[in-house]
């Protein structure tokens, strides 16, 4: 929250011919004023006793500054007493801008530290949400905001180069459509690789499926109105023959096109573990182990990815909050880091329930 405030106050000294018939006494040394005197808040001074409270030499200039009720001439108060600009060093004389235990002259405030709103294009000084990129919006006009698809942060609703479009309506910011993928041949290099990272932490899958790239509308159509943001899902048949002795699954993963490289190794990780539970543990499953215990294969992925992205990404897969994808995920993690990984994947195969 940032607030704007006055450092000091600046005042006017007023010097003035005693009337004939007015009597004052100084207020520094008591003594009857006999010709001219000064009028400060009130009260009055013989010229030489009006002096500065840092330097104790008279007080010659026609301004003067105040505070904590001492009294300081421009000097004295640019030199030893004001606050310096936290921005550019200099004394801040006059009003100031106050933010995260800094102090900025106004104009290097918004000039060059002041956070802009994405949308109105103004300083924002009163309320204000910010996101994990340092993008600012203020509490107005924060339903006005677009949002990057992948990572979520803050950007303008006009089109100024720092966002692109997709086909299906998404929009990427610059950060994350450096790294868009958008060809299945990359696509699937990266599952293979998240596959042969996943087997050296100890989870094996070792069934077929096909990956493929989908759209948004694509994507949604596949889950039944659950209220967190998906990026991918994968599902599988079951064909049973002679009754039941022969059981064969067929797995199809289903990934949103256009993901930046860190997130969409993350996603591919989850649903490979989507492929790992459909085929080793009961189902159907408890969601918060099922969706946990894929948030922790991202997790180990995000583990050895050194970008922005990567950081990016871990942080917020460890930040969410939701009961299904945040608490089961927290949930799994406390558990393994516990028990350890396998211990946790025996439990997984032999308990329908979860341990907590």
């Amino acid at each position: 929250m940032k607030k704007l405030g006055i450092l000091v106050f600046l005042l006017v000294l007023m010097i003035s011919a005693r009337a004939e018939s007015q009597t004052y006494n100084c207020h520094y040394c008591h003594k009857k004023i006999e010709v001219k005197w000064l009028n400060v808040d009130g009260n009055y001074y013989h010229p030489e006793h009006f002096v500065c409270a840092n330097c104790l030499k008279p007080i010659s200039d026609s301004l003067f500054f105040v505070q904590n009720d001492r009294y300081y001439d421009s000097t004295c108060f640019a030199t030893f007493i004001s606050k310096r600009c936290d921005f550019c060093g200099k004394a801040i004389i006059g009003e100031a801008v106050y933010y995260n235990s800094m102090t900025f002259h106004s104009t290097c405030y918004n000039e060059s530290v002041g956070m802009h709103c994405v949308v109105c294009g103004n300083v924002v000084l009163e309320e204000f949400f910010i996101d994990k990129r340092g993008n600012a919006v203020c509490r107005r006009h924060k339903d006005d905001a677009k949002r990057c698809s992948a990572c979520q942060i803050f950007l303008s609703p006009i089109f100024n180069g720092s966002w692109s479009k997709l086909d299906d309506g998404r929009v990427l910011c610059e950060h994350c459509q450096t790294t868009s993928v958008t060809e299945m041949r990359i696509a699937n290099d990266l599952i293979d690789e998240v596959k042969k990272e996943l087997e050296k932490a100890g989870i094996v899958i070792d069934k077929k499926f096909k990956l493929s790239f989908v759209s948004i509308n694509e994507l949604n159509s596949n889950f039944d109105n659950f209220q967190v943001d998906h990026l991918g899902v994968t599902q599988y048949e079951r064909s049973d023959m002679l009754g039941g002795l022969f059981t064969f699954k067929k797995f199809k993963i289903s990934v949103l096109y256009g993901l930046p490289h860190s997130l969409l190794r993350s996603v591919l990780a989850h649903e490979l573990m989507h492929v790992w539970l459909f085929s080793n543990t009961p189902q159907p499953q408890d969601q918060q182990v099922c969706e946990g215990t894929c948030q922790y294969a991202s997790y180990l992925i995000l583990q050895n990815d050194s970008t922005e992205n990567g950081r990016y990404f871990m942080e917020h897969l460890l930040e969410q909050e939701d009961e299904i994808y945040g608490e089961g995920f927290q949930k799994v993690l406390s558990y393994i880091n516990s028990v350890g990984l396998d211990a946790w994947m025996d439990y997984m195969i032999y308990n329908e329930e979860p341990p907590w």
